[in-house]
């Protein structure tokens, strides 16, 4: 990517732009390499019949041709691309600017000859082919130079596609820190609390006893009623999809092989349902990838690449910002307002996808969706919580890192950390920016984060939900350790005044907006991540306050429920399956062997699969 980096800031540092819009040019135009992986060459099957002698000329047609689709457009002095056939869906230019094609050569500016404007150099690259791979090098038109660009391409399924980018070599995969010395600091914990993780083992197991004996094959257990709820009418085993990963780190090898074993012999995504693509992203094919990543039980990427291509259609709207909810059947999709959390909060899962299977589309749809809507922020840098991905339109212009946002921004970050895409990387700076310079607020009650109007930044309300907890955890992940601990701390607060945290609170008033408890996973998380970046005890100490008041308030005879009112302690007959995904696990991680899950190497997604 090196020298796509070199393309963009000598075209841009030559137009004279200001250095912020430069720097939002370069990643759409950026964003169009990583497009290009996933553009499908015409090139047919013809290679496969064709004399062994022959084969690299017809290689190298095929792959001059894929560069000839780039073309300098005089009417608009920019460079545009052939975008047709891209991502496999008709894309309209003129609604879709972030999303140009770029030539190849990064001498082809607006101050090269015009002998090189009108017929990029593509005859005179030199094509080097080797089994799949092909290494190309393009050299550089009117410069005294004797230099070219380079470029890889792999041939998969007969079509040869662009792979200038890390997650389709696994080889290259890096470290999940290795892109940043403050997110790449060892970790501070110490020791084990080995009473605590028991504790919290044991819990697991109640909870995970109580699921098989009342809602086996099912999605999920009501545990007052002791029955099960399927989300779609018939199930997509939820709960043990959800909880397989848990069950592994936590040592339950019998529970697992068990959980395993009902997965791999009766979960079938052939169904004529409509199911929320952000949801079943998070739970199932995060579950999924996680779960193949820890056992190698081969039937777990099959089904996880199987539910990924019936996800895939999602994709398909004006924008690339994918539908809400999607048939795993038909492909056919429906509800196209959406927010920016279910927009943006599918590359983890469909980019270790992509690397799993050699299949770069996954990557591809999901980078061009997040792009897309961070192409679409205010001049503030703010995002929305309501977008059309039809028209590209916000219905509503507040901004704030509660549910419906929340985890566009740990992506963001992840992203960044995962796939070591610097276009993320910069993606998250800016916008963690504007939500620390806008939404952030220093109250008399502690340190917080509100809500602002997305074009203007002014303040329009003071509401911090549970799910807004999981922010001190990724600014502590980024190494925004002040703003971490103070958040943590108004955010234990929340719970201690209220004995356990409801949904949403005033926190200028300090009181109660909805006094729901939806055995939430945020504030534990965050505390996990504190501890391990800094080893200071006071977070463990937050999480024997967790568990005894979840055990107090939420424990059932088979389970664990929500609470309709954390005033009164009413249950409420639900536990999805997060709790066992995300909850559990995070307790059991903040009080276990520090290693246990390495975050130099390895990246949580939103529901707690580290990936």
């Amino acid at each position: 990517m090196r020298t796509f980096r070199r393309l963009f800031v000598s075209r841009y540092d030559r137009r004279k732009m200001s250095r912020e819009k430069a720097g939002d040019r370069m990643l759409i135009c950026r964003m169009s390499v990583a497009l290009a992986a996933a553009l499908v060459i015409s090139a047919g099957t013809a290679a496969s019949q064709q004399p062994a002698a022959s084969l690299d000329s017809v290689a190298q047609a095929q792959i001059r041709n894929a560069l000839r689709g780039f073309y300098f457009d005089r009417a608009r002095g920019d460079w545009n691309g052939l975008l047709d056939g891209m991502l496999g869906s008709k894309v309209d230019a003129n609604r879709t600017a972030p999303f140009e094609a770029i030539v190849a050569s990064d001498s082809l500016t607006r101050d090269a000859p015009a002998s090189c404007l009108t017929t990029p150099p593509i005859d005179q690259a030199i094509i080097e082919i080797r089994d799949n791979w092909a290494h190309i090098s393009v050299p550089r038109c009117g410069t005294a130079e004797s230099t070219s660009d380079q470029f890889r391409m792999i041939r998969l399924e007969g079509k040869w596609r662009f792979v200038d980018f890390r997650v389709l070599d696994p080889a290259r995969h890096p470290p999940a820190s290795s892109t940043s010395a403050s997110v790449s600091s060892p970790s501070r914990a110490q020791g084990t609390d080995s009473a605590m993780a028991a504790s919290v083992r044991q819990e697991f197991l109640h909870a995970w006893r109580g699921y098989k004996r009342y809602a086996w094959g099912h999605d999920e257990l009501l545990p007052l009623s002791k029955s099960y709820h399927d989300w779609y009418g018939r199930s997509l085993l939820m709960t043990p999809v959800d909880a397989l990963d848990t069950m592994i780190l936590m040592g339950l090898v019998d529970e697992a092989r068990e959980a395993r074993e009902l997965i791999d012999t009766t979960l079938s995504f052939d169904q004529d349902i409509y199911v929320k693509n952000f949801e079943i992203t998070i739970r199932l094919l995060g579950g999924l990838l996680s779960g193949y990543e820890l056992s190698r039980d081969k039937r777990l990427l099959a089904l996880a690449e199987d539910l990924g291509t019936r996800l895939l259609p999602a994709f398909d709207s004006p924008t690339g910002m994918p539908y809400v909810e999607v048939n795993l059947k038909t492909g056919k999709v429906r509800n196209p307002r959406t927010n920016p959390a279910e927009v943006g909060t599918l590359l983890l899962e469909l980019g270790t996808l992509s690397r799993l299977t050699g299949k770069p589309v996954f990557y591809a749809k999901a980078k061009r969706a997040m792009v897309a809507l961070y192409a679409r922020r205010s001049p503030r840098g703010l995002v929305g919580s309501t977008i059309d991905v039809e028209t590209g339109a916000w219905s509503d212009s507040t901004s704030h890192i509660n549910g419906g946002i929340d985890s566009y921004y740990e992506y963001l970050l992840k992203a960044w950390l995962l796939f070591g895409d610097e276009d993320f990387k910069r993606m998250w700076e800016s916008s963690v920016d504007a939500a620390n310079k806008y939404l952030g607020d220093d109250a008399s009650s502690g340190f917080w984060y509100g809500q602002a109007n997305m074009y203007t930044g002014a303040r329009v309300g003071h509401q911090f939900e549970a799910l807004a907890a999981f922010f001190p955890g990724t600014l502590a992940l980024s190494g925004d350790l002040d703003r971490a601990r103070r958040l943590q701390n108004s955010t234990y607060e929340m719970w201690t005044t209220f004995g356990v945290e409801p949904e949403s609170i005033d926190y200028r008033t300090m009181t109660i907006v909805d006094d729901g408890y939806e055995l939430r996973p945020e504030i534990i998380e965050s505390a996990y991540y504190l501890y391990h970046f800094t080893g200071d005890d006071r977070y463990r100490q937050m999480g024997h306050t967790f568990l005894r008041d979840l055990v107090a308030c939420c424990k059932t005879q088979v389970g664990f429920a929500a609470l309709t009112s954390v005033r009164t302690h009413a249950q409420r007959d639900v536990m999805q399956s997060y709790f066992l995904a995300e909850t559990l696990k995070y307790l059991y991680l903040l009080f276990a062997a520090p290693g246990t899950v390495d975050l130099r190497r390895h990246v949580f997604n939103t529901e707690a699969h580290p990936l």
